[in-house]
């Protein structure tokens, strides 16, 4: 029969290998991080703008050293504005009913795309 004295030492023993087994989640945890921020920094940025999936604008983001915009225009006259600053990219301005482009805010990494469905209009920035 277990003692409460084996049964306290088996109880620690427990939370100790809880305790390790979250050290070990959290380094692994931010091991990947870092390297997802370290594969992103040593690329170059391009930026592409898409409207029915043919790029209408590229640009090396990296290189940008006054702002511009890019208008894209799509059938029927819509349009959409795009603001091209050093390493990033954002839609300012567009026509569409819901505005989620504009909404989306700034890009500078090649985690989310701007996105205007509406209008068939991508942005993304692709590593090379």
């Amino acid at each position: 029969p277990m003692t409460e004295k084996h049964m306290q030492k088996s109880g620690s023993r427990m939370k100790m290998i809880i305790a390790i087994i979250r050290v070990v989640l959290v380094l692994a945890g931010l091991l990947i991080a870092w390297l997802v921020i370290s594969h992103h920094q040593g690329d170059s940025s391009i930026a592409r703008i898409y409207r029915d999936q043919q790029v209408v604008h590229e640009v090396d983001l990296d290189t940008v050293t006054d702002s511009y915009t890019y208008r894209v225009e799509s059938e029927g006259g819509h349009y959409n504005v795009f603001l091209i600053e050093k390493g990033k990219i954002s839609c300012i301005e567009a026509d569409c009913p819901d505005k989620i482009c504009v909404k989306t805010g700034t890009i500078d990494s090649d985690m989310v795309p701007i996105t205007c469905l509406p209008h068939k209009v991508i942005a993304k920035i692709e590593a090379e």
